[in-house]
C-alpha cells in the first residue's frame, strides 16, 4: 500500500497497523502479508498528527480455482509466439486482482516437445501485449508465458499451481488450468 499526502514528507512519517494481525500484518512500508482468510482494515497514520489517517479493509481469502485467461490467440505461425496468462478466482466467483506475487509457484508445460514454454514478468509481458487483450484480463492475471512453436503441430497449454502455505491454513493449495 503507499501513502500520500497530509503532514508526512517521506515514508518514514507514517505508522502502518493492522487490526487483526492473525488476518494479515503490515510493515513499516506498507507491505501487506496475508496470514489467514478474514477481513482486517489497514490504518496509516502520520507520525505528526494522530488525526490525520486513512484506512482500507482488505480480505484475505483462499483461491478455490485457476483458470486459463480467454482473449489471447491461440493459432500462431511457426517463428512467432503466443501470449497466454491465467488468474485466480475465490469460492465467490470473484477474481484476485494483480495476484502477481503467485506467478513463481506457476508452472506451465505444454507435452509436446514441439513447443517452448518461456515465464515471463508483468512489465514484459505488458510490454508485449498484443492490442485484442483487454485490460480487465492483464488486471487479474496471476502469471503469464510466451508459448514458441518450434513447428506446425497442436498442443495443450497447461498451468499448475502447487503451493504450501503458511500453517495457519489449512490445506496446501493445488489446481490446474
Amino acid at each position: 500500500l503507499k501513502a500520500d499526502g497530509g503532514c508526512a514528507k517521506t515514508p518514514a512519517d507514517y505508522r502502518w497497523v493492522s487490526s487483526d494481525a492473525n488476518v494479515l500484518s503490515v510493515s513499516a512500508t506498507g507491505v501487506v502479508q496475508a496470514k489467514r482468510p478474514g477481513k482486517a482494515t489497514v490504518r496509516v497514520i502520520s507520525i505528526f498528527d494522530s488525526l490525520n489517517f486513512d484506512e482500507v479493509t482488505v480480505e484475505v481469502a483462499i483461491p478455490s480455482s485457476l483458470v486459463m485467461l480467454p482473449n489471447f490467440a491461440v493459432e500462431t505461425v511457426v517463428g512467432s509466439h503466443l501470449q497466454a496468462a491465467v488468474a485466480m478466482k475465490a469460492a465467490n466467483g470473484d477474481y484476485f486482482y494483480r495476484c502477481d506475487a503467485f506467478s513463481a509457484s506457476i508452472k506451465w508445460s505444454t507435452g509436446s516437445e514441439s513447443f517452448m514454454v518461456v515465464n515471463s514478468t508483468r512489465e514484459d509481458f505488458l510490454k508485449n501485449m498484443l492490442e485484442e487483450v483487454e485490460q480487465s484480463d492483464v488486471d487479474h492475471s496471476c502469471a503469464w508465458t510466451y508459448v514458441y512453436p518450434a513447428r506446425p503441430r497442436r498442443a495443450i497449454l497447461q498451468a499448475s499451481l502447487s503451493k504450501h502455505l503458511d500453517h495457519s491454513f489449512c490445506r496446501p493449495i493445488m489446481f490446474k488450468a
